[in-house]
């Protein structure tokens, strides 16, 4: 028997000193003392326990029970230590786990008093509950969903529980693995596909993995379980029947291979196809375009123009056609050259303005000053797409006009956000018509198509090119007022690039002196090159095969070699290949001529050391314009920053500060008092950054004058104002920066003068 002789030995200050509860009571089981442990755990103050009986603050009768029967029955040898788990109820009415031990306190033999000691158990209890509902909670689920098994098996791989519906559907029950360890089941092949997977667990590692057994295929997966210590005290394995699914993926897998097969199968097809059509047809378009040059009776003219125009139409559906099957096999790839959208633009305005005027429709186009800066971007996918647009939008309008826009949407530091615009006063598109005008071989009505043709792939291939490059397509019309589509696309911004200025002369240059050699297999082809290359002065060499070009070039020199890439035997890449590797002619330029290429094949033709590259059919002004590019010499422009600045304008528009003013004059004149009062006060703040080279007030200063520019649309000092905003931002070369505050300076004084004079007329009305 453990007993205490001096009460007097124990002092409250030793009792302060441990890190557990300690509680007298006397033989009654009134409180005698608790100390500061005790007053922390259970928020009480020690005045308020003292005096109290014990058994009060336990929340269980059961609990209550038991430290009475220690208080009576102290004098039993095996009952003077108790160790028990005590629900005691908190100031505030919490419960708190504490699992005490009992000393009976003796004072000169006598009983003296009951020592309680004990330690707070309440986190190990919650604990231990949330596994049980944890348990029950998982037993549950693994006998509720088909194919699911739930093993939880202890450090002695010891099955504590063994559920799920999987396993009874084997002829195996819960008894069968519960309380028995991994080697005491009777099926050896489960053992030894369990037992590894189960000693990664008890190791701490997780891990899944497909197992085979009884003919079916498992995923299994197994964790290991740690207790608040971070031990390891069991692992649990989660078994699924995945047979039907491998066997549906695998199903799939085939499917898949044969659709990609079949679209392989489809998209040469086509691009073979492609090539076999184009052949005859470019020499149907070249000698179509050859007999229009030429004197002939009204009668033949027309006729012939007839010609000329169904087969611009059956080209244009064979290319339809090939773009289609490229972006649905997924062979869409887009370039990130540098280029100017203003350029893409302007030339669709020019190209396009030829069929309106036909039509005598009125063609408009605006483009945002700010869409001439370089940008790196597909610029064929960007003209084909707008091409598109505006295409339809002339064919499907009467009478009326046609629009194109292209405005900066908004931009960041690396990124230009562009917004374009078409806009028709056409037939327009029925509300309930509009959801499927992208989809392919489709169009609104089918009386439109059979008054006005075409093959419903335009809006499909350009919705298509618009994802593809991560932008958005949105139509909005009404039936017989008009139709607008609106396209977003993002463009990376091209900082300090260089690029070709393409210039197009007034009148096209001879070629006289200039040799080329023609290699086609198609006679037609070779017929058609010569009158056309002969038209432009060249002396013109013909070869019908890749095999007689390299005997020919084996012997001559000559300034172009327009060949044709797919012919039998010797191909195209293999007669460039002689001529840059074998003969090493690096002079020579050679222009690729095919019915059909990918990205890949210009990469090869680049490997080849091909210069440029066409598709067939080719026109006379096609052709010219691609060994024009090569023959002749182009100025290459260096771009320092992400514009340049155009032509010497000084004009200003009042329009958007009249619909502000709402027209009225007097509020229109004080407006623009403030803008020049603003403006004059803004460039003396710019001249005066120049010597002390404050660039962070000139930017705050840029930043500030720009939306009184953008207001005005000064198109040449908007994108100055935005140029300096920018370099000032990215901190750019000084130079550059002392150069563009030059420049604004006297070009907004320029507008400022005749803003003055435009005040003047005002006050005088």
């Amino acid at each position: 028997m453990k007993t205490i002789k001096n009460k007097e030995e124990l002092t409250y200050k030793c009792f302060d000193l441990y890190d557990m509860l300690i509680i007298t009571t006397d033989q009654q089981g009134r409180i005698m003392m608790l100390n500061k442990t005790g007053n922390q755990l259970l928020d009480f103050e020690e005045q308020e326990m003292i005096g109290k009986l014990w058994a009060d603050f336990l929340i269980t009768d059961a609990d209550k029970a038991i430290f009475e029967d220690f208080l009576h029955h102290y004098e039993d040898i095996d009952r003077d230590i108790r160790a028990n788990r005590f629900r005691v109820r908190t100031k505030y009415g919490e419960t708190k786990y504490i699992e005490f031990k009992m000393v009976a306190v003796y004072d000169n033999n006598a009983f003296d008093s009951i020592l309680l000691s004990g330690k707070d158990i309440t986190d190990h209890m919650n604990t231990q509950q949330d596994l049980y509902q944890s348990i029950s909670l998982h037993r549950m689920l693994a006998a509720s969903v088909p194919g699911i098994n739930m093993y939880l098996f202890d450090t002695d791989m010891r099955f504590i529980i063994a559920e799920g519906s999987e396993m009874k559907d084997h002829g195996l029950s819960s008894d069968y693995f519960e309380g028995k360890t991994l080697s005491e089941l009777r099926d050896p092949n489960m053992q030894e596909l369990l037992e590894p997977l189960f000693k990664c667990a008890l190791e701490g590692t997780d891990m899944s993995t497909e197992l085979e057994f009884n003919k079916n295929t498992y995923k299994i997966s197994v964790f290991p379980l740690f207790n608040k210590e971070g031990e390891i005290y069991g692992g649990m394995s989660i078994s699924q029947n995945i047979t039907d699914e491998k066997e549906n993926a695998r199903r799939l897998s085939s499917a898949k291979k044969e659709a990609e097969k079949a679209n392989r199968a489809k998209s040469e097809f086509l691009a073979n196809i492609s090539h076999e059509i184009r052949t005859p047809l470019s020499t149907i378009v070249g000698f179509t375009e050859q007999l229009l040059k030429m004197e002939m009776s009204a009668k033949q003219r027309e006729l012939t123009q007839i010609v000329e125009k169904s087969s611009e139409q059956l080209l244009e559906l064979v290319e339809d056609l090939l773009i289609l099957s490229r972006i649905e096999a997924g062979r869409i790839e887009l370039d990130d050259d540098p280029f100017k959208i203003h350029d893409v633009l302007d030339y669709i305005y020019r190209f396009m303005k030829l069929s309106a005027d036909e039509k005598q429709i009125d063609f408009k186009c605006e483009i945002d000053a700010g869409l001439k800066q370089i940008v790196l971007g597909d610029e064929m996918r960007l003209n084909q797409i707008l091409t598109n647009l505006v295409g339809n939008a002339i064919k499907f309008t009467d009478e009326g006009n046609v629009t194109m826009n292209g405005f900066v949407e908004y931009e960041t530091n690396d990124q230009l956000f562009v917004r374009f615009e078409v806009i028709d006063t056409g037939v327009g598109i029925a509300e309930d018509k509009q959801n499927v005008i992208f989809d392919q071989f489709r169009q609104a009505d089918s009386a439109v198509t059979k008054k006005y043709g075409g093959t419903g792939l335009g809006l499909s291939i350009s919705k298509r090119l618009v994802e593809a490059i991560g932008g958005d397509i949105k139509v909005k019309s009404v039936l017989g007022a008009g139709t607008t589509f609106t396209v977003t696309l993002p463009f990376n911004k091209a900082r300090s690039i260089s690029y070709y200025e393409e210039t197009t002369p007034k009148q096209k240059i001879k070629f006289e002196g200039k040799k080329a050699l023609l290699v086609d297999d198609d006679r037609m082809i070779r017929l058609l090159g010569q009158i056309i290359l002969e038209n432009l002065g060249f002396e013109v060499d013909l070869a019908e095969g890749g095999a007689e070009a390299i005997e020919i070039l084996n012997d001559h020199t000559y300034d172009i070699l327009v060949l044709d890439i797919y012919m039998p035997g010797v191909s195209g890449i293999d007669v460039a290949n002689f001529l840059r590797q074998v003969k090493q002619d690096e002079t020579t330029k050679i222009l690729a001529v095919t019915a059909a290429f990918m990205k890949k094949d210009i990469q090869k033709y680049k490997a080849a050391g091909i210069n440029d590259y066409m598709s067939k059919p080719f026109k006379e002004n096609k052709l010219y314009n691609a060994i024009s590019k090569l023959l002749t010499e182009r100025k290459i422009i260096v771009e320092k920053s992400t514009y340049q600045t155009g032509k010497n304008k000084t004009a200003y528009d009042l329009s958007e500060l009249r619909a502000m003013a709402g027209n009225d004059d007097v509020f229109l004149l004080s407006m623009l008092d403030t803008f020049t009062k603003n403006m004059e006060e803004g460039l003396e703040v710019l001249r005066n950054t120049i010597p002390g080279k404050d660039w962070k007030k000139a930017g705050e200063m840029a930043h500030k004058l720009l939306p009184s520019v953008i207001h005005l649309k000064l198109e040449e000092i908007i994108p100055l104002f935005q140029h300096l905003e920018t370099m000032i931002r990215d901190q750019s070369e000084t130079t550059l920066i002392e150069e563009t505050i030059k420049e604004i300076i006297p070009k907004t004084e320029k507008v400022l003068t005749r803003i003055e004079e435009e005040k003047e007329n005002l006050r005088k009305q």
